[in-house]
């Protein structure tokens, strides 16, 4: 009876925690740790491509369950990240870490005007941009344990 009592508020406390998660903004907690990743990525930018940029980083809920981020160049040639809010929940270390730089690559590429479709746009000189900005997985999808991404829809 004991377990049982115990699954109960466990699993309750579960769902309370993820309808809070999904139906308020990320915490302030994340929000600062994402900002400070953003800034270690622009000082990196600066100083090994010489260019100041700053690309909008959007954080959306709106996102496929199997999108982690998307980088988008539209036809006025306007930049944006979006990162999937979603995915916080699951892994905030690895949105901030890993996806962040991944999609700030691809923000770069469109940068320096060099769009491709090969290989979904991770080619060799995105990923040695991924890693000279601060990129520690620089692989097209994420890899062992991790779970391998779809970016055919977006939202």
């Amino acid at each position: 009876m004991g377990i049982v009592l115990i699954s109960g508020i466990l699993l309750i406390n579960n769902m309370i925690s993820s309808y809070n998660f999904k139906h308020n903004p990320l915490s302030k907690q994340i929000l600062n740790k994402l900002k400070q990743k953003e800034y270690e990525i622009i000082q990196n930018i600066k100083n090994v491509y010489h260019i100041n940029i700053k690309i909008p980083v959007n954080i959306s809920n709106k996102m496929s369950n199997r999108l982690y981020g998307l980088c988008t160049l539209d036809e006025n040639g306007k930049i944006n990240i979006y990162l999937n809010k979603k995915m916080f929940q699951e892994s905030q270390d690895y949105m901030i870490n890993d996806v962040l730089p991944h999609e700030y690559a691809h923000a770069l590429m469109f940068a320096f005007g060099k769009t491709t479709n090969v290989n979904g746009g991770h080619t060799k000189a995105w990923q040695n941009i991924c890693k000279n900005i601060g990129g520690i997985r620089c692989e097209r999808f994420v890899d062992s344990n991790d779970i391998l991404i779809s970016k055919r829809k977006i939202f």
